[in-house]
């Protein structure tokens, strides 16, 4: 491609214009007005880059070279660059990421947005965001990849026209590399980071995708998969979830109603989520650190449908683990080295809106498969252990009351021929009566209009428990109906005789003998319900 257009204008002169105009910049996410579009222009403005880096004065120069220099120190997770590689990615709408070891580099491949002058000036400077200025994304500090210190002093990223080193001292262009199938496909981008030897091996990387796991994938707005290759071509691991939208749903009471995207996520060795997203408003007087914020702010949880004690934060991947039996997603603001959450009035701001999601989703998650639901509610006790992380710890607070409260007050279940009935308004059992006493017969003793109904009680018996933590913490349930109680029905004749039996024998578990010495609780052959003779008695029981 010749250097002048038809105009008369020199492109190349245009490309170092476009990157004197970044770099004088006051900010990251500025574009300039002319975008290289060949290898020549982009070389060019890449080349003008690094001679602008080489002027910099020593002072500036030196302290730019220690905030890359220092990157490994980021984190404790030396792979932790490849995280921000991901996260990049989904940010640039990818749906794909490829990963492939070599005995001299690893190579990182994704089909997102192209990189663009811009992206390589923020690739070059620590603390540069390029995406401080769109709400949506996640990343913002500008210095995730500087993470890859741990394994290599230079990087190079290759996204036609662009072919990149950074590092060295600070950004260069090099002519186009020969890359193997899969990493060299049009419009996608490939970082190459070269390695010594023995720095990371295939099973390094292996055991640290599945340390992840799939799940990893839930609130990522576009990866659906990422993938380590062999050399051959084939799948070491991979980590992929499909995603199936239900579309937009109606949540909560009718004046308040929220409009929420529900999506059922898959994986296949069977787990499933039921996730829920909504765009909530902005909490005010507070902002996200070095990052805009507009008037609504993402929300999501994902509850799931398979029995878990523990959960992942997320703030768009796997920021920390919780023992809630939960998965949530915000724009939070975490730590530079993404291994906890900081502690901000911005963060501390979002608590409520993840609580009131997950509340809501919980109650459609009761509606649509009230076994499941039980899994999903935390149960404190005295065992339990505090969250790693003191904005999780309040977080699991506002979950916890959140159950015992607005949950417990709003739950409600369909009964035949009575509709709608409130959990309040509800008997249960205790467990040794269970299938001895009838429904109504239950209903009947705790002078209630209906009995919690057996088709919404999960088998493990989660359900007990969960009620018996919301009234413990003074949620309006009533007391389950006692043996001694249901005791009254032993003198009754209609009853069939095995479930009399079983009645009785609860009472005598129970250690109500006595109890059951004043009552009709022997049954003669012909039916008869009679009172056992006392133990001083010459009178045998008769029929």
């Amino acid at each position: 491609m010749s250097e002048t257009s038809t105009s008369g204008i020199d492109q190349t002169t245009l490309a170092e214009d476009a990157a004197e105009q970044l770099f004088s910049a006051r900010n990251g996410d500025a574009s300039p007005t002319y975008e290289p579009s060949d290898l020549q222009t982009a070389y060019a403005a890449t080349r003008r880059l690094g001679e602008l880096f080489n002027k910099i004065p020593g002072a500036i120069a030196s302290a730019l070279e220690a905030a890359r220099d220092t990157g490994d120190l980021l984190s404790s997770d030396r792979l932790q660059g490849l995280a921000e590689i991901v996260q990049n990615a989904d940010d640039a709408n990818a749906s794909r990421v490829r990963l492939l070891l070599r005995p001299t580099d690893l190579l990182v491949s994704h089909n997102g947005s192209p990189v663009r002058l811009r992206h390589v000036l923020g690739l070059a400077v620590p603390w540069l965001s390029t995406k401080g200025g769109e709400a949506d994304t996640t990343g913002r500090f500008g210095i995730g990849l500087m993470t890859l210190r741990s394994l290599s002093n230079t990087l190079e990223v290759h996204c036609d026209p662009y072919h990149v080193r950074l590092g060295e001292p600070t950004v260069s262009p090099i002519m186009p590399p020969t890359l193997p199938d899969g990493f060299n496909e049009a419009g996608w981008t490939t970082l190459r980071i070269p390695l010594d030897e023995g720095v990371v091996s295939t099973a390094e990387l292996e055991e640290w995708l599945n340390r992840w796991d799939d799940s990893a994938l839930l609130f990522l707005r576009n990866i659906a998969r990422t993938t380590l290759l062999e050399h051959g071509g084939g799948s070491i691991c991979e980590l992929k979830i499909s995603r199936h939208d239900d579309g937009e749903i109606s949540l909560g009471k009718s004046a308040s109603a929220r409009t929420v995207l529900r999506q059922l996520v898959e994986v296949e060795d069977g787990r499933s989520w039921l996730v829920y997203s909504e765009d909530a408003p902005t909490p005010e007087g507070v902002s996200r650190a070095r990052k805009a914020t507009e008037q609504t702010t993402p929300i999501a949880v994902a509850i799931p449908q398979y029995p878990i004690n523990h959960g992942q934060i997320h703030a768009g991947l796997p920021v920390i683990q919780t023992h809630l039996p939960l998965f949530a997603n915000a724009q939070f603001d975490p730590l530079t080295n993404r291994r906890d959450f900081a502690d901000t009035k911005w963060n501390e701001s979002l608590i409520p809106l993840v609580a009131g999601l997950w509340s809501e989703a919980t109650l459609d998650l009761f509606a649509r498969d009230p076994k499941a639901a039980w899994q999903a509610i935390p149960i404190p006790d005295a065992a339990d252990r505090d969250e790693p992380s003191p904005m999780v710890q309040r977080l699991r607070k506002q979950i916890v009351a959140s159950a015992r409260q607005r949950i417990a007050s709003r739950l409600s279940f369909q009964v035949p021929k009575q509709g709608e009935v409130r959990l309040s308004q509800l008997a249960i059992e205790v467990k040794p009566l269970e299938r001895i006493i009838t429904m109504a017969e239950t209903a009947d003793l705790a002078g209630l209009p209906a009995t919690l109904p057996f088709r919404v009680r999960d088998q493990a018996g989660r359900w007990r428990s969960v009620l018996h933590d919301w009234r413990t913490a003074g949620a309006d349930l009533p007391a389950p109906v006692s043996v001694e109680r249901a005791l009254d029905l032993v003198g009754d004749e209609t009853r069939s005789v095995p479930s009399t039996i079983a009645l009785v024998a609860a009472g005598i578990d129970e250690d109500l003998s006595e109890r059951l010495m004043e009552l009709p609780s022997v049954i003669g052959h012909d039916g008869r319900h009679l009172v056992p003779p006392q133990g001083d008695s010459l009178y045998a029981v008769a029929g």
